[in-house]
């Protein structure tokens, strides 16, 4: 806890923090602020108090890079691609280009 309040977590600081429910995508900081939240209505619980309906963490989301697009297919059909007959000796894969 002392070396990530000062910002310098070791690896096996990171291994020890996701396995108390570091959340992928979190950062040390979100973590931290994550345990104390789960600490305190821990707490509020313990002492007959009803604990604050929203969460105050937040999961950093990291956007995506600009070059990188999502591809769907637009067909669902499969296409068998039949070794080619006149190889001999060789099993040749003849090429069928897409009619889309």
């Amino acid at each position: 806890l002392h070396r990530a309040l000062q910002g310098r977590s070791t690896r096996e600081d990171i291994l020890n923090m996701k396995r108390n429910g570091m959340k992928k995508g979190m950062s040390v900081q979100g973590f931290l602020v994550y345990q104390s939240e789960r600490f305190n209505i821990s707490k509020q619980i313990a002492n007959f108090q009803r604990p604050s309906a929203s969460a105050r963490y937040q999961i950093e989301n990291k956007p995506l890079p600009t070059h990188l697009h999502w591809v769907s297919p637009t067909e669902t059909a499969m296409r068998w691609v039949e070794p080619a007959s006149n190889q001999t000796n060789q099993q040749a894969i003849r090429w069928q280009n897409p009619t889309n």
